[in-house]
């Protein structure tokens, strides 16, 4: 039987192997990366990156008390060519295949609108610092000027997403929109598809409004949201490799009618999104 002054020597013995085996852990940098990697995107003119998106989402909307769930699940397969770079970078992202489904109170359908996209293309032209000046092709169908907004938002997110600076693992820098404040932490080197990538975390929140146009009247959304991301990017290529971001939203949803009568509506939702570079 130990005696007390064993189990105390033992007790110390795992503590101090526990704090050894965190620093350990902490300490840990792949090798050749010990003063950090830079973190910027390589834009090359005439690059051309073939990239698959998967997209699974749930709304909930209570009416009168009676939650009803509406899901899809997209997925998109597209091919973003470099056209110029330099002061004013110049992006063009084909749809080479689009295809959704939805369903609710188990009647499932396709999403049409998302079929009409094939063989469509938008043009981005973004400053150094990752602003959108122009866009070309949004308004050629009516999915595009639906998700146009979404879209524009995306694409200013994953280009803004690097600080264009050398990063030491475990440091964090910010992005801020007129809507949401993200977080992003280098959390360390690692190898993907025998490449060196770096690997990022990033918590995103936010708080949007958004008006919207119903049969009999008008209609607005607030939501608070929530995103989490984890993105490999290759350091060498200066490109992505693979992201998966989860979000989830909850707040409202208001209608006034034109004869004035107004209703409120809870609404949550959750969102999971995937994107790997295929080609």
């Amino acid at each position: 039987m130990l005696k007390q002054n064993q189990y105390k020597n033992l007790f110390l013995v795992v503590v101090m192997l526990g704090l050894a085996g965190c620093a350990q852990k902490t300490a840990i940098v792949m090798q050749g990366y010990e003063k950090g990697a830079l973190l910027k995107f390589n834009f090359i003119p005439g690059q051309t990156l073939k990239y698959r998106q998967t997209t699974e989402t749930s709304i909930t909307m209570e009416y009168k008390g009676v939650p009803q769930t509406w899901y899809t699940t997209t997925e998109l397969t597209t091919t973003k060519t470099v056209v110029d770079t330099g002061e004013i970078t110049t992006v063009t992202m084909n749809f080479d295949n689009a295809s959704g489904i939805s369903r609710m109170n188990d009647e499932m359908k396709n999403i049409k609108e998302m079929e009409e996209v094939n063989g469509k293309s938008i043009t981005f032209k973004f400053s150094r610092e990752g602003k959108i000046t122009e866009t070309k092709g949004i308004k050629d169908t009516d999915y595009f000027k639906n998700q146009e907004k979404q879209l524009i938002s995306q694409f200013e997110e994953s280009i803004g997403l690097l600080p264009n600076k050398v990063v030491k693992q475990g440091e964090s820098w910010q992005r801020k929109t007129e809507d949401a404040t993200a977080t992003y932490t280098l959390k360390g080197f690692e190898q993907k598809n025998n490449i060196d990538c770096a690997r990022i975390e990033g918590i995103e929140k936010g708080a949007y409004t958004e008006n919207v146009d119903i049969r009999e009247g008008k209609g607005k959304v607030k939501l608070n949201t929530t995103t989490k991301s984890t993105t490999f990017f290759a350091i060498k290529d200066g490109i992505i490799l693979e992201s998966k971001t989860t979000t989830s939203a909850e707040g409202e949803q208001e209608f006034v009618k034109d004869t004035g009568e107004s209703m409120k509506m809870p609404i949550y939702m959750d969102m999971k999104i995937r994107t790997q570079l295929i080609h």
